[in-house]
């Protein structure tokens, strides 16, 4: 899978291909908390994005 990104500038627009997908988590561990909750946690290895 490819990622496009168009750089833009201030009369041109360049398409971008990633070199590379970000790393995927690890370390994935899943808390029964309750009958009706299960936490989950993990470690974030990608770089550069944003969460929202």
């Amino acid at each position: 899978m490819a990622l496009a990104i168009l750089l833009v500038s201030s009369n041109s627009v360049a398409p971008h291909t990633a070199s590379a997908a970000p790393l995927g988590p690890t370390n994935l561990t899943a808390t029964l908390v309750n009958n009706g909750r299960v936490d989950l946690k993990w470690m974030d290895n990608s770089n550069g994005d944003s969460a929202g």
